[in-house]
């Protein structure tokens, strides 16, 4: 796309026709009009975010101002589509499947809330791009009956992730991650990421801290 963001969530179809986005997608991309193009091409699959209907995973802030039941998934692009390297969208860990080889890149900060995967998914994104590795989206659909939730417990936990993220996402723009494997690109970000990071130093520190041990442990693996 255009602007490097698809929402792929623009595939689901609320009863209501309301438009919506994942949890996880940067209050500062939405809303934005923007062009993209479609292609066919051979890519290699490391991660399947199966998307869902009945209550997706949408943001407390949407849940708040609207209840979203998404009934069908359109299928404009197949059961599945992939987003090129440079088109980002938020990658969480429900219904999504991990190919072994980007599993060194998939260490989910428990420090970051209601955002844990979400900042798990785009420092894998990071990775994944800087090594021709593409995320697809769609099937397998579940349908989510969610638990009851307390909504604004669930903001409270979920405002570090909807403020910071544009920061983590204009940081890992800057950071080059070089060759080697997974496992050494994830390193290098990791170190990277602590020299681009200038604000919440409090909760990145955490993060860069988690990762280098993450990259620690599975060496030893």
């Amino acid at each position: 796309s255009k602007s490097q963001w698809y929402n792929v969530c623009e595939q689901l179809v609320d009863k209501n026709e309301i438009p919506f986005y994942p949890r996880g997608y940067p209050y500062s991309k939405r809303w934005v009009q923007d062009e993209s193009v479609v292609t066919e091409k051979n890519v290699k699959i490391a991660v399947n975010a199966g998307l869902w209907l009945g209550d997706p995973d949408v943001d407390a802030i949407t849940r708040l101002c609207k209840p979203i039941d998404a009934i069908k998934f359109s299928k404009d692009y197949g059961p599945n589509f992939c987003l090129d390297v440079g088109t980002w969208c938020p990658i969480n860990t429900q219904n999504t499947s991990y190919h072994k080889e980007i599993i060194p890149a998939a260490f989910v900060p428990p420090n970051v809330g209601r955002y844990d995967d979400i900042w798990s998914g785009y420092l894998m994104r990071k990775v994944m791009d800087d090594s021709e590795l593409h995320v697809s989206y769609g099937a397998p659909l579940l349908k989510q009956l969610r638990n009851e939730h307390n909504l604004w417990n669930d903001l409270d936990l979920e405002l570090n992730g909807n403020i910071y993220t544009d920061h983590l996402i204009d940081a890992l723009q800057n950071i080059d991650v070089g060759s080697g494997d997974i496992l050494d690109k994830y390193h290098k970000l990791a170190i990277g990421l602590d020299k681009e990071i200038s604000q919440n130093r409090e909760v990145f520190n955490g993060v860069v801290e988690g990762m280098l041990s993450w990259v620690d442990s599975v060496e030893k693996i």
